[in-house]
């Protein structure tokens, strides 16, 4: 059998990155504060609640977890609620095991502040951005559309131009 691989270093960081975002603003952000290392995962919850399941890394480990019944039977609980307090127990007890080290991205992976709704770059009147992650040269390249207008660092305030809607209000007044 012949072994080849099937992502790039790249593409798999950034599925990494994606899946901290787990801790931070996802499905396990109320136990983000709780897990004392780097860690990605992913929360699962079957139809009608048949099972629950947490799939979680760090850069040392892997763990699945999984609730449910032999028979189908509904938990009336998701993978969040069921099986990620499993998984964040476990890592609590073996974290002095594990290496407080982050993911480290390979070569050509690049950082950039961007609006969350857009996508695009975050300008300073963007209110709502976050860090991505990006292959180098797909990054995006425009700055924020939603958020345009004149930013004053002497004021401190934006001054957003008007979106369609306020512009068709406007013709009526």
């Amino acid at each position: 059998m012949e072994l080849r691989q099937a992502v790039s270093p790249q593409a798999a960081y950034l599925i990494t990155h994606s899946l901290k975002g787990v801790f931070k603003r996802g499905t396990a952000r109320l136990f983000g504060p709780k897990v004392p290392v780097p860690a990605a995962g992913k929360t699962g919850t079957t139809n009608d609640y048949y099972d629950a399941w947490f799939a979680g890394y760090t850069p040392q480990l892997s763990a699945l977890v999984w609730v449910g019944f032999d028979q189908p039977r509904s938990l009336e609980l998701s993978g969040s609620q069921a099986a990620l307090p499993i998984w964040v127990d476990f890592i609590n007890r073996i974290a002095g095991e594990l290496s407080q080290e982050d993911f480290l991205p390979p070569p050509g992976i690049v950082f950039h502040k961007v609006d969350r709704i857009s996508g695009q770059l975050a300008t300073p009147a963007c209110t709502d951005t976050i860090v991505e992650a990006f292959i180098a040269g797909t990054e995006p390249t425009e700055k924020c559309e939603n958020h345009a207008g004149v930013y004053s660092k002497d004021h401190g305030t934006v001054k957003r131009k008007k979106g369609l809607f306020r512009r068709v209000f406007d013709l009526f007044r």
